[in-house]
């Protein structure tokens, strides 16, 4: 989806993912917060703190919440004021994509590979890295609940035909 690139837009309601934070940004764009998972609580708390936007838990969220949130957002001209500084600053990036490019690569080629980039799960094992062992756990209980079960209704089972049985004796 691309971002509505419209004179009259006045505010951005987004989980607060890294894309559309920057997009946001980019367009100098106030931006409502409603992050859910992942980066996108703290891509929102920094919106917050430099005055950009405002975050609304997804566990509170009312229609009125919603409401105040938007107004305030629109009628307080602060936060259009320091969207459009960010963006100012986001658009004055201070090394090109290429000047970036040539400058890692220059790094890459001096010190070879530094170690720094490697992911922990290199270093575990088979079973660990697979979960197979939080999986192993997770079958086990669920194959004894199940077999605790299975017993507890044959013991009713067997209880209620007792019980059907001595009734039809005594009678």
């Amino acid at each position: 989806m691309k971002f509505p690139d419209h004179p009259k837009l006045l505010a951005f309601i987004t989980h607060g993912g890294m894309n559309s934070v920057m997009e946001g940004s980019t367009k100098g764009i106030p931006m409502i917060c409603i992050p859910m998972f992942g980066d996108q609580n703290r891509n929102a708390l920094l919106l917050e703190s430099k005055g950009t936007g405002i975050v609304l838990e997804k566990s509170g969220i009312t229609k009125e919440k919603v409401v105040s949130t938007i107004k305030e957002i629109i009628n307080n001209e602060n936060y259009r004021k320091n969207a459009q500084k960010l963006s100012k600053m986001v658009k004055a990036n201070p090394f090109s994509s290429a000047e970036k490019l040539v400058k890692y690569s220059e790094f890459a080629a001096q010190f070879g590979d530094t170690g720094t980039l490697q992911t922990q799960g290199r270093y575990q094992s088979f079973m660990v890295l697979y979960s197979l062992d939080v999986i192993a756990f997770l079958f086990t209980v669920i194959a004894v609940l199940l077999f605790v079960i299975i017993w507890a209704v044959k013991k009713f089972v067997n209880f209620v035909r007792k019980k059907v049985s001595s009734e039809k004796k005594n009678k």
